[in-house]
C-alpha cells in the first residue's frame, strides 16, 4: 500500500509544531496529501465571559492554521485544513477517529504532562488506535525528529497486532538502513516465557528488500521494566522508529502486570508506529 493521505492532529500545545514538521516531511517523501486537523475541547478561561469562549477558540484555530500553512509551505506539498469544534474532550477523540478512518496514516502527539489545559483527552492515542482501524504514528512531545524509518526496531511477539503493525509499517520503512526484529521475553520466578520465532518474519521482511536481523530482549515480568528496557534498547540502537502492535486497553501480555503499550507511551523518546 502506498501512503496517499496523512492526517496530523494539531492542538494548542507547544509540541504541535514538531508534529507538523514530521508529518510534512512524510507527506513530501510519499507524495501524499496532508490534512491539518485542529480540534480540542474549549477550556473555561478565568476572567473571560462564557460568550467570549468561542471567539477564543476561533482565534486559536486561526493561529494554528497560520502555523500549519507556514511550515507546510516550505515542503511544497498538497495540504488541507479542517477545524472540528468540540464541546467535550470525548468529542475530540471522535473527530480524530473519523478523519483517521479516511487516511492512510494519522500523526498524533504524546501527551505532555506540563500541558494541564490542552483540551485533548489523555487517552486520545489509545482511542484512535483502538477504533480508527488505521495505523497511528505517535511523536514524542520532546525532541526533534526530522525523519523516520531509516533505523527501525520492530517489537515482535507473533500476535495479530504485531503482524498488522509490520504490514502498516512497510511503506514507512522502505529503504531502511537497519531493521531489528526484536523478540521480548519476560522473566518471572526465574523462568523465561516462550519466545516468538523470528526466522519467518525476518525472511518476510528480507523479501521486501529490507536489511532485517533478529534480536532478543529479556526483562522482568512487568510492563514498567519492559518499557524501560525497550526504550533503552532503542537509544542504544540509534533507532528513529519503533513499530509496535498495540495492546487493547487494560490488556497485558503474559507475565506482565499491565500493557507494554501504556508504558511506552508514558516514557517514549522515539516516534512509535502503533497498529491494532
Amino acid at each position: 500500500m502506498r501512503i496517499r493521505d496523512i492526517v496530523v492532529h494539531i492542538d494548542a500545545t507547544a509540541a504541535a509544531n514538531g508534529r507538523i514538521e514530521l508529518a510534512c516531511g512524510l507527506a513530501r517523501r510519499h507524495g501524499a496529501r496532508l490534512l491539518g486537523l485542529f480540534t480540542h475541547a474549549g477550556k473555561t478561561t478565568l476572567g473571560l465571559a462564557p460568550a467570549h469562549q468561542p471567539a477564543l477558540l476561533t482565534q486559536g484555530a486561526r493561529v494554528a492554521e497560520a502555523t500549519f500553512r507556514r511550515i507546510a509551505g516550505a515542503f511544497e506539498i498538497e495540504t488541507g485544513w479542517m477545524v472540528e469544534p468540540a464541546a467535550a474532550e470525548s468529542a475530540v477523540a471522535q473527530g480524530v477517529i473519523v478523519q483517521a478512518r479516511e487516511a492512510d496514516l494519522t500523526v498524533l502527539g504524546q501527551p505532555d504532562p506540563r500541558e494541564t489545559a490542552s483540551g485533548v483527552p489523555s487517552d486520545l492515542i489509545e482511542q484512535t488506535v483502538s477504533h480508527a482501524g488505521r495505523p497511528v504514528l505517535v511523536v514524542p512531545y520532546a525532541g526533534q525528529f526530522q525523519g523516520i524509518g531509516r533505523r527501525v526496531v520492530i517489537a515482535w511477539n507473533g500476535s495479530r497486532e504485531a503482524a498488522r503493525a509490520v504490514a502498516d509499517a512497510l511503506p514507512l520503512i522502505d529503504g531502511a538502513e537497519a531493521v531489528s526484529v526484536l523478540s521480548l521475553r519476560a522473566k518471572a520466578a526465574g523462568r523465561l516465557t516462550a519466545a516468538a520465532p523470528l526466522e519467518g518474519i525476518v525472511a518476510h521482511l528480507t523479501r521486501h528488500g529490507l536489511p532485517a536481523a533478529p534480536d532478543r530482549l529479556v526483562f522482568e515480568a512487568n510492563a514498567i521494566e519492559a518499557a524501560e528496557r525497550l526504550l533503552s534498547h532503542l537509544a542504544d540502537a540509534g533507532a528513529d522508529l519503533l513499530v509496535l502492535g498495540a495492546a487493547g486497553r487494560g490488556r497485558a501480555a503474559p507475565g506482565m502486570k499491565r500493557s507494554l503499550t501504556s508504558g511506552i507511551l508514558a516514557r517514549m523518546t522515539t516516534p512509535v508506529l502503533l497498529s491494532y
